[in-house]
């Protein structure tokens, strides 16, 4: 299950804004994937995204750091070790586009110098 941000109407007009503001496509995929699905793991999202275990835990860390997305840690299903579930916190996610919105569109009640 892949996502395109690129491309397509709004879709497009979105990825120009987040390349713009330093957001990288894939990690927009992937907390587009978070939020549609739940709860995913590493496994779920490297066949979604045809990336390695190590690009997509780079970018699963710092949508965690930046407080965007949950770790949730349990056994595998199978009995074959832990496993790590990450979840979106939809109102993070919103408080920070709100956050965000609300910094960019100040500058335009500032006085010109």
């Amino acid at each position: 299950m892949s996502v395109s941000l690129v491309g397509h109407g709004d879709d497009y007009a979105a990825a120009r804004a987040y390349r713009a503001l330093g957001a990288t496509s894939t990690r927009v995929e992937i907390l587009r994937l978070v939020l549609a699905s739940g709860e995913v793991s590493a496994a779920e999202l490297m066949a979604a995204l045809a990336l390695t275990r190590n690009g997509v835990h780079h970018h699963l860390r710092a949508l965690t750091d930046d407080g965007l997305l949950l770790e949730r840690h349990t056994t595998h299903p199978r009995g074959s070790g832990p496993i790590t579930y990450w979840r979106a916190d939809p109102d993070e996610v919103l408080t920070m586009l709100e956050d965000l919105t609300a910094h960019v569109m100040s500058a335009a009640h500032l006085p010109t110098p």
